[in-house]
């Protein structure tokens, strides 16, 4: 795909942002989109508005278990000459590859056939961007700052934590102590909230940083774990 958007800058740049936001690209792939974030407004205003469209999309659907006999009887049909315990053995590989898949590629087409992206774009307010890494590559994210808006956009890129800690965003500022911003999924984009006044505040130059904390964030309004990923924010 990368020499493809080399060459081309539009459908193939839009399905970028979508699989960045959806979180299926390869991890050259993934190098690439944060280099097109730093480096190009209209395709940071891409992923920002993928990653709307997608939350949005997220709020509109339950979670509903099919019946097990459902489940049961299309395995009976794609396994018919198989045992039932080499069955049971191979089903879980095949079908949770296959949902994940499936149900990425619907939100991905839905998303580029059913929508005009540019109402999706906003067009008022300054933006800006941190793309935020660590010396290791364990962990990256990127943080879209609207000042027209209420929230900040961060999407991880690779954020693997402990079960019983959080990631917890914070906004660092020459002089002073980090203020808190929110904490952050790991597998799916967050949208913290922030008034169009503390975003008009925050200012190229700026840092964003995450740390882990304990459960439901930090005790004391300042980082008690780790730094692993920082990013200076840059005006789009």
């Amino acid at each position: 795909m990368k020499d493809a958007l080399e060459r081309d800058d539009g459908n193939d740049r839009d399905m970028l942002a979508a699989e960045y936001v959806l979180g299926v690209l390869e991890p050259s792939q993934r190098q690439f989109a944060n280099r097109l974030i730093a480096q190009e407004p209209e395709f940071s205003r891409l992923v920002e508005a993928w990653g709307n469209h997608l939350a949005q999309l997220d709020g509109e659907f339950l979670e509903k278990r099919p019946p097990e006999h459902l489940k049961t009887a299309i395995e009976d049909r794609l396994f018919a000459t198989t045992s039932p315990a080499a069955r049971r053995s191979g089903v879980s590989s095949f079908w949770r590859p296959l949902a994940l898949v499936t149900t990425a590629l619907l939100l991905l087409l839905g998303g580029l056939y059913a929508y005009d992206m540019s109402r999706l774009i906003p067009v008022a307010g300054d933006r800006l961007v941190a793309t935020l890494s660590s010396d290791g590559n364990e962990f990256s994210a990127v943080v879209l700052i609207d000042a027209g808006s209420r929230e900040l956009l961060v999407t991880p890129v690779k954020a693997e934590i402990a079960e019983d800690r959080d990631l917890e965003l914070w906004l660092i500022r020459d002089g002073a102590a980090p203020a808190p911003i929110g904490l952050v999924a790991t597998g799916a984009p967050s949208r913290l909230p922030i008034s169009p006044e503390a975003a008009r505040q925050i200012l190229d130059g700026d840092t964003f940083a995450l740390s882990i904390e304990p459960k439901g964030g930090s005790p004391t309004g300042q980082p008690t774990g780790p730094v692993v990923a920082a990013g200076k924010v840059k005006k789009i």
